[in-house]
């Protein structure tokens, strides 16, 4: 797949002829090279992609693109017309695409100059992020050049790199920004701002798990800082999901002593006092507190089904413990008990009781008779939520009595 160069081309809201890029010797890390009046050209001699894209708007300087890359007086016929257009705010498409012509021939790299709007309102920052988008591949990579245009543009240019990354699976080697207000002693530093892409992988990581739950979304992400001991989020996460929450807890418990392993400056520890909110259920040291915080935390997730299980789990707990038994993950001892209670008082509590028990098998099993208050809880999501959640605040108090 092709290498693009995607690069921004400003210009000035009054247009002023004499108005020109500083050259600069910009360095990529490596030292500094020679000096260059235009970032993308900087780039284009250091990355050597296979296509370079420029966007720019109508009244960009593409003049002083054609001086730049192209010094002398073999087109200045297009370099007066360029700078007319840009002067009048009317540079066309048809005169970019005779820029770019001449451009290939001399540099012998595939140029693609494109107009795009102002960004002045939403329908024309999605035009621009559909114009970034219209002349690269799926699967290529691509690397971003903020340095020039509108002041606005590299934000846009950002939100272009995370759509391209989904949308068209592209890779992002890097978004670069040549630093000119740090020149020190003739040399500007370049930055490479990809960097900022990690940042959106977490919040769309976190956002992915408060939504469903999985740990499993952070594997990756940990993976270069904490290698192996990430896998025992997806582990507990899978342990979790076939409702064996002692299995998980001792994957998530291994999994904590790791984050500890995270450096300052590592992006994940802008979100590890997050992380740790998101498995603090595993420090609670009693099988009732375990379910009924899963409970919680699936109903929270709208994971309805998993809600009830552990729920009830947690009310036949509950009982066990108002018993005095000690073994409550016996599962003959937990039949018994569920079975006495069924056939004991009839009070508020076994009504809440019953309902919990009627969602749980309706919802593993799609149990066809339903009754009037089930009906009701299932008839949309809002009911179902609100149904669960009396059942919890009823039966489920945040200390039990024994």
């Amino acid at each position: 797949m092709p290498h693009v160069q995607l690069s921004l081309l400003g210009g000035s809201s009054v247009y002023e002829r004499s108005k020109r890029y500083r050259s600069a010797r910009y360095d990529f890390g490596n030292g500094p090279g020679t000096p260059a009046e235009f970032f993308a050209a900087a780039l284009l001699d250091h990355i050597k992609p296979d296509r370079l894209v420029i966007l720019g708007t109508s009244g960009s300087m593409w003049d002083v693109l054609l001086e730049t890359l192209l010094p002398g007086d073999a087109h200045d016929a297009l370099l007066e017309e360029l700078i007319d257009a840009a002067s009048a705010d009317a540079t066309s498409q048809q005169q970019l695409d005779r820029l770019a012509a001449v451009l290939a021939a001399q540099l012998e790299t595939e140029i693609r100059l494109r107009l795009i709007p102002y960004g002045r309102n939403s329908a024309e920052q999605i035009a621009i992020l559909r114009h970034m988008a219209d002349d690269i591949e799926p699967g290529s990579q691509v690397s971003l050049d903020v340095t020039h245009g509108l002041r606005h543009l590299p934000m846009l240019a950002q939100m272009s790199a995370l759509y391209l990354r989904k949308a068209r699976q592209v890779h992002i080697q890097g978004i670069y920004y040549g630093a000119l207000d740090l020149t020190r002693n003739g040399i500007t530093p370049v930055m490479d701002l990809k960097g900022l892409l990690s940042i959106a992988d977490w919040v769309g990581a976190l956002h992915t798990f408060d939504k469903d739950g999985d740990y499993g979304v952070f594997r990756d992400l940990l993976g270069t800082t904490l290698g192996p001991s990430a896998k025992a989020l997806e582990e507990a996460a899978f342990f979790e999901r076939i409702m064996r929450p002692g299995q998980a807890r001792g994957k998530l418990r291994d999994f904590e002593k790791s984050l500890d392993r995270i450096a300052a400056d590592d992006v994940a520890s802008l979100f590890e006092p997050t992380l740790r909110e998101r498995i603090d259920w595993c420090h609670e040291n009693h099988l009732y507190q375990r379910q009924r915080s899963l409970a919680r935390s699936y109903l929270a997730h709208g994971d309805y089904l998993r809600c009830a299980i552990f729920a009830f789990e947690a009310f036949i707990t509950r009982l066990c413990q108002q018993q005095g038994r000690s073994n409550a993950e016996n599962p003959d001892i937990r039949q018994k008990i569920k079975k006495e209670y069924e056939e004991g008082v009839r009070n508020a509590e076994y009504k809440q009781y019953i309902l919990l028990r009627s969602l749980r098998n309706k919802l593993a099993h799609g149990d066809q008779a339903i009754r009037g208050d089930e009906q009701r809880a299932l008839a949309s999501p809002d009911n179902l939520r609100t149904a669960l959640s009396d059942c919890l605040d009823s039966l489920l108090p945040a200390e039990p009595d024994t």
